[in-house]
């Protein structure tokens, strides 16, 4: 089972795709992988999907999203599930079954054994973490926040492995 952001937002088993909904239900569960285990606020998915300036705005559009993940993350068997925390959202879930988690966890195994000078780990590590990458990361998400994360997943996170492997 992996979930997946470094491309289109989806979730595999058994070498299938398992049906997430809507495009801004994608986009609700992409933030809250990419943020797995912390809350993130409701005034920044109002932002990043519906481009509202406060949690108000969006409440009535958002609450069902959840509802419909909460659903598809009993269903999926998972493990997965979405708490409210106040004006925020959290999910629970094993990071590493998240292509993004996985991805950053082989690239510092893979810095880390670069250093140690065992470079033939290294080279199995970052490659492996190179090959999590799909296309554009949180495709369904637009706008600054998206931009900003898209920024620092592609030009740190990934530049980094791929100098790393050189």
């Amino acid at each position: 089972m992996e979930f997946k952001i470094l491309g289109k937002t989806r979730l595999h088993i058994d070498g299938n795709d398992f049906e997430l909904g809507s495009t801004k239900q994608r986009g609700v569960l992409a933030m809250l992988l990419y943020y797995t285990g912390s809350p993130v606020p409701i005034s920044r998915i109002a932002s990043a999907l519906w481009r509202a300036d406060t949690a108000a705005d969006v409440r009535g559009k958002l609450q069902p999203l959840i509802s419909r993940l909460r659903g598809v993350l009993t269903k999926s068997g998972s493990g997965g599930r979405i708490r409210k925390e106040g004006e925020a959202y959290r999910l629970e879930l094993d990071a590493g079954l998240v292509d993004y988690h996985r991805f950053r966890r082989l690239a510092e195994e893979g810095r880390a054994a670069a250093a140690q000078n065992d470079h033939a780990s290294a080279k199995v590590l970052l490659s492996e973490a190179l090959r999590l990458w799909q296309g554009k990361p949180l495709q369904e998400l637009e706008g600054t926040w998206a931009d900003h994360c898209r920024d620092q997943m592609e030009t740190f996170d990934r530049l980094t492995a791929q100098h790393a492997l050189l």
